[in-house]
């Protein structure tokens, strides 16, 4: 039975698997929300509007990342290696999901933020 040999594993590689986790961990965490002194409050996570895309373009990098390095799977011939097309797909997941945090609507008046 043979396993996996981390060390023989690239670092850029293992930090990207990581990275997949903890967005997967973070994505259900409170996004947005608002609260009110003795009323309660509403919270929502990144599971809403174009950030849903933008997480699972980086999960599907993590995932392209993950399958090649612990299955040794190979991608079809593309116009871009594997590694351009992960870090495109990290770039656009990550700054769709960045977006849309800063387009939530917001405010802060008298007790209720």
């Amino acid at each position: 039975m043979s396993g996996i040999d981390l060390t023989k594993v690239s670092r850029n590689d293992k930090g990207l698997i990581g990275a997949g986790i903890v967005v997967f961990i973070a994505s259900f965490l409170p996004y947005w929300g608002w609260s009110a002194h003795g009323f309660g409050g509403y919270s929502t996570s990144a599971w809403t509007g174009y950030a849903t895309f933008g997480l699972l373009l980086l999960f599907v990098a993590a995932g392209i990342a993950a399958a090649r390095v612990f299955g040794g799977a190979n991608l079809p011939k593309l116009p871009v290696g594997a590694n351009l097309l992960v870090a495109g797909l990290s770039a656009i997941g990550t700054l769709l999901v960045i977006l849309r945090g800063f387009t939530y609507p917001h405010a802060n008046v008298a007790g209720i933020s």
